[in-house]
């Protein structure tokens, strides 16, 4: 697993969620829906939100769903 893919997951497995401006900002990952997709490949349920900024940006908010 790369080592961006790998803070991801850590962050997904103790948040919940991340956001592409948190990735960026915090983990300086650019391409998010990237790592998103290899966590989905390795058999993580991952969910996709569309969200609406208060400003009126469109954005994606990613959440674990964590298995029973």
């Amino acid at each position: 697993m790369k080592p961006q893919t790998s803070k991801v997951r850590a962050h997904l497995m103790k948040t919940g969620t991340i956001t592409p401006i948190h990735a960026f900002k915090f983990m300086g990952i650019y391409r998010l829906a990237s790592r998103i997709c290899e966590l989905r490949q390795s058999g993580m349920m991952i969910v996709t939100r569309q969200k609406k900024s208060t400003r009126g940006k469109m954005y994606c908010k990613y959440t674990h769903e964590r298995g029973e």
